[in-house]
């Protein structure tokens, strides 16, 4: 399994289940300006329970540039690593 996401706005964390999957470098001032930055994670197989498993995204930002949350992907290596790699291009290098 693996996570996506196209972009947070300023920073943030990243967790499955109870467990830190990611942690900006900075979460206050000044804050880490990895704006809109699509990234992807494989997910930890000791991480993932049987049953219902939880991901939680915790974005921080200043109000006034409105902080949020791109698309979200869960599901297999390759597919999320396809739709990553098309959003890096479209986000970063267009």
């Amino acid at each position: 399994m693996a996570l996506g996401v196209d972009g947070m706005s300023m920073t943030g964390e990243v967790f499955i289940n109870d467990d830190l999957l990611l942690h900006d470098a900075s979460l206050v001032g000044p804050l880490s300006r990895n704006l809109n930055v699509p990234r992807w994670w494989l997910l930890p197989v000791l991480a993932l329970r049987e049953g219902v498993n939880t991901v939680r995204v915790r974005v921080l930002g200043l109000e006034l540039l409105a902080p949020g949350l791109g698309s979200v992907r869960l599901g297999n290596v390759a597919e999320v690593a396809a739709e990553q790699e098309q959003s890096q291009w479209r986000r970063r290098t267009v």
